[in-house]
């Protein structure tokens, strides 16, 4: 995915903030390894495992530089991802960040102490549902979910309280979920069938799960079914969703997106950093083992010389003239994204963290913790005796003397607040969940694949219970096929003075059936409630 690219960007410009100021980190620089896991579990694994090896040598649980210690790692974006890493993290105490969101039942004591959420937990953004369809009264809506365990949570989770309050749905629809182009293919075309009568539902609300490459799912639909009619709906989405598209879908329609509202991780723009994305150039970073695909993905031009460029590709050279700030928003954001924020924020954290711990080791604790790192060395006898004649024997006791400073690490995590460069205070609550809340962003799509994110709301888990909400209605921009805004998402009209509600048999309680009321009595308002038999309550003259 081009668009994630900016996390790598994120990540580096801390970096580089962090090392060239002098109050944070003295005497000390922070360096950094970054790696694309595909969104594959096995890649995911090795990744870890390398973090825990000598550069460039795949040996796990052995140190054999005194240059590269890992001090925490920033991941994963998706639930699956963090979960891998945490397996083999915890065991060391290394403090992992997460800068994506867990789905239930992947967070709480099975992944802590060493793991960090700089997203709130994903339950507070069913709340933000239910209470925006309250809000606007839709009470017959439509659900998308991967069809993946973490789809399976989120219905189950959902479900139960959209009927708690009296909301409907019409269908729910499991998505494929992304393997590789060829393999989805075959898989929406045995799908395809039942997707145009989806599109045609009167609900005028869709609900969607979004899990990276969400995007990627029912856009395959909506391009495939191109025939269907441009109907417009209001896509409501969670944290994970993004409007990101890959080289291949450059020319898809983004059109009937237009209007989504999401609930997104916060964001703030330090500064500086546009200044710093607009300087990226493919030729300035010779570290940078990402900006080649990157770039060739994104101008479809080659970085190879002009003959291989011409013999294998028939691409243009790229120039290096090539600017970020011209592509489309579905490529890349000059703006920063709430996940490249939490990218951003989880290395301030880290350093933060590291400040305080050689502080108040050099003030107050350096006879206790050489005590320590001997008690430590005595007590992994065993340990030493199976490796003592390997010729990495030194560096293992450097690697498990290190392992201590990852343990003590978290006690100053755990406790640091701070004001980063954005003048936002960064600090994480008893439960390792950085305390913050969700923007509700409305998404404004133009025909150039360009769109222009717009904060209509927050959602502030902090805030008492059913207040959770604060909504600007006005601001919101809704998608240019409905007649009436804000839309109608009923499974019924409302039913006019002299009728009343009665239930539809086999049918969920937002279906009805308007009759004329009975002989003297009469129903006096419009769209009354309903009595627990599901028929309206009217007034008896």
């Amino acid at each position: 995915m081009p668009k994630n690219y900016q996390h790598t960007l994120a990540l580096v410009y801390a970096i580089k903030e962090i090392n060239e100021n002098s109050a944070i980190l003295p005497n000390i620089t922070l360096g950094l390894s970054i790696f694309d896991n595909y969104y594959s579990m096995q890649m995911t694994y090795e990744a870890t495992l390398r973090l825990l090896s000598t550069q460039n040598r795949f040996v796990p649980n052995y140190k054999c530089d005194n240059l590269n210690h890992l001090m925490a790692v920033i991941g994963g974006l998706v639930s699956e991802t963090s979960y891998y890493m945490a397996t083999v993290l915890n065991i060391y105490k290394i403090p992992q960040m997460t800068y994506g969101s867990l789905a239930l039942g992947l967070s709480g004591k099975i992944l802590a102490p060493s793991l960090y959420q700089m997203v709130p937990n994903e339950v507070h953004q069913y709340t933000g549902i239910v209470q925006l369809l309250l809000h606007f009264r839709w009470r017959w809506v439509g659900l998308f979910a991967v069809d993946d365990d973490n789809g399976e949570r989120f219905l189950q989770a959902l479900v139960p309280m959209l009927s708690a309050n009296h909301i409907c749905f019409d269908f729910m629809e499991r998505t494929p979920k992304w393997t590789n182009v060829a393999g989805m293919l075959d898989l929406f075309l045995e799908n395809l069938e039942n997707f145009p009568s989806l599109m045609k539902s009167k609900a005028n609300v869709f609900i969607v799960h979004g899990v990276p490459p969400s995007l990627l799912n029912l856009s395959w639909y909506l391009h495939i079914a191109a025939e269907i009619p441009q109907l417009g709906k209001v896509w409501i989405t969670t944290e994970q969703w993004e409007f990101g598209l890959n080289a291949y879908q450059k020319d898809w329609d983004m059109q009937p997106f237009h209007g989504a509202i999401s609930f997104t991780v916060h964001r703030k723009e330090p500064p500086g950093l546009g200044q710093f994305l607009r300087n990226v150039n493919p030729f300035g970073g010779r570290e940078d083992g990402f900006i080649q695909d990157f770039w060739e993905n994104a101008f479809s031009c080659s970085l190879k010389n002009s003959s291989v460029a011409e013999s294998e590709e028939l691409k243009e050279s790229c120039t290096g003239e090539e600017k970020l700030e011209t592509l489309p928003e579905t490529f890349f954001e000059m703006s920063l994204t709430g996940h490249s924020y939490n990218v951003y924020n989880a290395a301030h954290a880290i350093a933060h963290a590291i400040h305080h711990f050689y502080e108040f080791r050099s003030k107050h604790l350096k006879r206790v913790v050489e005590k320590t790192l001997e008690f430590w060395n005595l007590q992994s006898w065993k340990v030493m005796s199976s490796i003592k004649h390997n010729s990495l024997y030194r560096s293992c006791s450097q690697y498990l003397s290190h392992s201590l400073i990852s343990i003590n690490l978290h006690v100053f995590l755990k406790s640091i607040s701070f004001n980063n460069s954005a003048g936002e205070t960064v600090h994480f609550d008893e439960n390792g969940e950085l305390v913050t809340g969700f923007d509700v962003t409305n998404w404004i799509m133009f025909p150039n694949q360009s769109f222009v994110r717009v904060k209509v709301g927050t959602l502030n888990p902090q805030a008492p219970h059913g207040k959770e909400l604060a909504l600007q209605p006005q601001s919101i921009v809704w998608h240019r096929g409905f007649k009436q805004v804000p839309p109608i998402s009923l499974c019924n009209d409302h039913c006019q003075p002299g009728y009343h509600k009665k239930k539809k048999e086999g049918e969920p309680s937002c279906c009805y059936i308007c009759i004329t009321c009975p002989e003297g009595k009469i129903s006096a308002q419009k769209g009354k409630s309903l009595d627990g038999d599901g028929a309206e309550i009217y007034l008896i003259l």
